[in-house]
């Protein structure tokens, strides 16, 4: 609560990922991120919500405060399209609207040459609020007609990898599978990631296009998949379906394995001359530019904008 004596004339105030799993821990972020920004407008100062999960569409503490945050802003910025047209769509967010996309921090690497007798990679990587997807889709998944060895690396957070364990262990599971659980390291980002995406072929994104809260997710996990060589295969997101050249998207995830092993050469031939040029929109320095194209024109606009 220091901080509120400590926000001086800032030529702009940002929110962002106010989200706390913590009960108590909400509440105390809700407050002070609603005094900050009473004093923000108090000053005059814009307010810019970065908004990047449909929490508004939800109950709850997270849910009142990101109301509160799309009426008051004065810019919202969005990581999709869907997810405006979503929030449009809500009736909440009366501010002025831009969408800036996720930048990719990740190297461009190679695809993976793939041999027939070789152990498939395969990983899984997410927050918890995606685990579900992959406890759910998975049978799917296992009924995928693959001779070779498989390994499926999951990648998340650590203190979820213990519940994941016994639930895998209760998927019936081909003889030729086996489970790799990792625990996801905050201190060593991207690097951790680029390392376990360049030692996979496959990687595999699972959600629910029908689920309010994920239906306006951002293209950054696909996009990490693919720059660092991975044959992706994923949901249909709206998202993802602006990409749909550069992956394998479907519902029946064990057909979509199927095809990726299946074609694994000639696909990933073709991502490798198509993907540098879709992905451009999401390199560091187009995100740059979009960031001070928008920072620029909010704190240059007319008072009345931000009163």
């Amino acid at each position: 609560h220091k901080l509120l004596g400590e926000l001086g004339q800032p030529r702009a105030c940002l929110f962002s990922k106010l989200i706390s799993q913590d009960p108590l821990k909400q509440h105390q972020v809700a407050t002070t991120a609603l005094a900050v920004a009473a004093r923000m407008k108090a000053k005059g100062v814009p307010l810019v919500l970065m908004y990047s999960d449909h929490h508004a569409a939800e109950p709850g503490v997270a849910a009142d405060l990101m109301r509160d945050l799309l009426r008051l802003a004065d810019l919202t910025v969005f990581p999709s399209r869907s997810l405006q047209t979503m929030t449009q769509a809500s009736g909440y967010c009366q501010s002025e609207q831009t969408v800036i996309e996720d930048v990719c921090l990740l190297p461009a690497q190679p695809f993976r040459p793939l041999a027939a007798d070789e152990t498939l990679q395969l990983i899984w990587f997410g927050h918890s609020s995606n685990a579900g997807y992959l406890v759910d889709q998975l049978p799917l998944l296992l009924q995928a007609k693959v001779a070779q060895p498989v390994q499926l690396t999951v990648l998340t957070e650590a203190a979820l990898l213990p519940k994941l364990k016994p639930l895998l262990q209760q998927q019936p599971t081909p003889k030729n599978w086996r489970y790799r659980l990792k625990a996801w390291d905050p201190h060593n980002q991207p690097a951790q990631l680029a390392d376990e995406l360049n030692n996979a072929h496959v990687c595999w994104l699972p959600s629910n296009p029908q689920n309010p809260r994920k239906a306006g997710a951002s293209h950054n996990r696909l996009v990490d998949a693919i720059r660092a060589g991975c044959l992706t295969l994923a949901s249909p997101m709206p998202s993802y379906l602006e990409l749909q050249d550069l992956a394998l998207l479907g519902n029946n995830m064990g057909v979509l394995l199927e095809q990726a092993v299946q074609g694994y050469a000639p696909l990933t031939e073709t991502l490798s001359s198509q993907r540098e040029e879709q992905l451009e929109r999401f390199s560091p320095l187009h995100n740059l530019q979009c960031w001070k194209r928008t920072l620029k024109g909010l704190i240059q606009a007319p008072p009345s904008r931000t009163g």
